[in-house]
């Protein structure tokens, strides 16, 4: 089955809003065997609204999801639109019109002069609830497409496609089709390289693509076949012939991983950055769970707090610098000293623009691991813009921990 996705709205065609809604549709809609082969948006105009949904329509794709344009003000006018390029009357449902009248009574909040546009529908339609926002949804079928038609917030079309769409219109598909694996460590070349006779020997069956980014490979799996969990026997060779390069085949963050190891293995984790600024504490802090693993961190981005918080002796700054082999090494030390945690991680670094010199240019960094007595220091230069430069310390951080985890529990795996 396929289907085409239209956003509505000039703030996404002019840069100001992402469009999230196309980017969730397409990953969940996979799971019910339906694949996107478009997307189209289109900016708040009528002529041009109906100009689009007469192309798709006559496509004949099977499914058609329109979001965005149904609020109550004036550049809100999907529902216009659709009213004339079906040539339909609309009806307003009661009970979702009185269920807001009552919210906003509860609130002694006036309520907008269009409230009624929320309760209205097209007739012919059937009404999808919205258990998050004010606007109903609509579905309908029209020249054999079904068509779904709904709130172009985030939160109010996820919930009702959860809540009604999936339930009512879909059934999960009995084939896994997609499976994306998730590798740090070795460029995208090198691992094209390694299983260059898996990807020929089921090129007939699943497509494998590569999708690099600056902080690792992505290997993104397609049965295009319909065989019974191939897809899953090509993952798991590819797993094997690539060892620990994959931290995850399940979707999982790096940080998800980590997690489920420090946990496993009943090690905690202490954080003293720099360079990163608290960057990396707050993605180890961002699993639900963390406090079973995570004991605390030292964001000693100036000089003095690396000698009055973390005692790094001022003779080790004035020798080797702030960013130092010597210095990261001690900062790993002390801050899991300080708090007790089994595991002390730091990064010292320069993220420019300004700061380097000669023999520590910018991009520049120094990333511990203290545990059980030993402590290693490696060092990296990731000459990109600051925040990516910090978002690569970080990565490479947690997947030094990974792989420490790993070596010395790998039955955790």
């Amino acid at each position: 089955m396929n289907a085409c996705i239209i956003t509505i709205g000039d703030e996404l065609l002019q840069g100001f809003t992402r469009d999230k809604n196309s980017e969730w549709l397409s990953q969940r809609l996979i799971k019910y065997d339906v694949h996107v082969e478009s997307k189209v948006t289109v900016p708040d105009e009528k002529s041009k609204i109906i100009l689009i949904l007469k192309r798709i329509i006559s496509d004949q794709y099977d499914y058609v999801f329109i979001t965005g344009g149904l609020g109550p003000t004036h550049d809100d006018i999907t529902r216009i639109s659709l009213q004339s390029y079906f040539e339909v009357s609309t009806e307003i449902i009661q009970e979702h019109h009185l269920r807001l009248i009552a919210w906003y009574q509860q609130r002694n909040i006036n309520p907008p002069e269009n409230l009624d546009s929320q309760s209205t529908i097209l007739s012919g339609s059937t009404p999808i609830p919205n258990a998050v926002g004010s606007a109903l949804g609509m579905a309908i079928k029209f020249q054999g497409v079904q068509i779904f038609i709904l709130p172009g917030v985030p939160a109010e079309m996820t919930d009702m496609m959860e809540n009604t769409v999936f339930p009512q219109y879909f059934q999960r598909s009995e084939i896994q089709r997609f499976i994306t694996l998730k590798t740090m460590g070795k460029g995208e070349s090198k691992i094209a390289e390694d299983i260059k006779d898996l990807i020929v020997q089921y090129q007939q069956d699943v497509k494998i693509a590569f999708l690099p980014h600056p902080t690792g490979v992505n290997i993104r799996l397609k049965q295009i076949s319909n065989k019974q969990d191939l897809v899953r026997t090509v993952a798991n060779r590819i797993v094997k012939r690539l060892n620990h390069l994959v931290y995850s085949l399940n979707d999982q963050t790096l940080e998800e991983v980590i997690g489920k190891l420090l946990r496993t293995s009943g090690l905690t984790i202490s954080i003293a950055e720099s360079c990163t600024g608290g960057w990396l504490a707050k993605r180890l802090t961002d699993n639900p769970g963390s406090s079973g693993y995570f004991l605390g961190s030292i964001t000693a981005y100036h000089d003095n707090l690396k000698k009055t918080v973390l005692n790094i002796p001022e003779n080790i700054l004035k020798k080797y610098g702030a960013v130092s082999e010597q210095t990261a090494r001690l900062m790993a030390e002390s801050v899991s000293r300080l708090t007790g945690s089994s595991i002390g991680v730091s990064t010292t670094g320069i993220s420019g623009p300004s700061g380097g010199t000669q023999i520590k240019p910018v991009g520049i960094v120094f990333i511990g691991i203290s545990y059980n007595g030993h402590t290693s220091v490696n060092q990296f230069n990731f000459n990109m813009n600051r925040n990516l430069h910090r978002e690569m310390t970080c990565t490479t951080a947690l997947n030094m921990v990974r792989l420490l985890l790993l070596e010395k529990f790998s039955h955790t795996r």
